[in-house]
């Protein structure tokens, strides 16, 4: 084999590795530290603001919060899914958490669409669950083979004006199937995040003592 015959193959090679190395960066994310100071007002700001208050009551349980916005979701796709909110309750069993946050004239999705995301994570999970991995400087170990598991719950939690708004929808004759979904109430105001924020450009949120005790529905 000639000098050059070889420089082509060497060139080959090169070529076939960097684009094993693209698929890989894109099939596996690692992301790195998550946000605290922000400029939003509504679900954003209740994610920071819960991640950032350690724990929650569930129905009256704890539930410690470890990690926030985790893409569990490798299609290939530029933008993919992420889970908004996971934890771990008292018992030892992880909380996989949609988050929805209503303010004044914008719904924000109702209690179906939301019981449907969650549950497509949990999916993605059990499909995924051995090439996610949490924020590398600011998340907390997660064992993704047990939030794979059967023992995981599955929670849509919302402020209050959320679950009035689509409670009066559905006295107006609307279902929702919410089925194998656990649906609570975080007493948040709809003005609490922007009352907050004030005249700032961006501020850090935070959650009230009475806003940790989440009302099961």
């Amino acid at each position: 084999m000639t000098s050059t015959n070889q420089f082509i193959l060497l060139i080959d090679f090169v070529c076939e590795l960097n684009i094993f190395v693209i698929m890989a960066s894109k099939k596996r994310n690692h992301p790195i530290r998550y946000s605290t100071e922000i400029k939003h007002t509504a679900e954003c700001a209740l994610q920071r603001a819960i991640i950032l208050s350690s724990e929650s009551k569930l129905n009256g349980k704890n539930v410690e919060w470890l990690d926030i916005e985790l893409p569990v979701d490798y299609s290939g796709n530029a933008r993919g899914r992420s889970i908004d909110l996971i934890g771990k309750d008292e018992e030892g069993r992880y909380v996989l958490c949609e988050l929805k946050f209503r303010k004044q004239y914008h719904d924000n999705g109702n209690p179906e669409e939301a019981a449907k995301q969650v549950k497509k994570y949990y999916e993605l999970i059990k499909k995924n669950h051995s090439e996610i991995c949490g924020h590398k400087e600011n998340g907390k170990p997660i064992d993704w083979q047990e939030v794979a598991s059967d023992r995981t719950r599955l929670v849509v939690a919302a402020n209050t004006s959320y679950w009035n708004f689509w409670d009066g929808k559905r006295k107006q004759g609307l279902n929702f199937d919410t089925s194998d979904v656990e649906l609570y109430s975080i007493q948040v105001e709809e003005s609490e995040f922007k009352e907050q924020k004030g005249s700032k450009e961006t501020y850090i949120p935070r959650m009230s003592m009475k806003c940790k005790d989440w009302i099961k529905l």
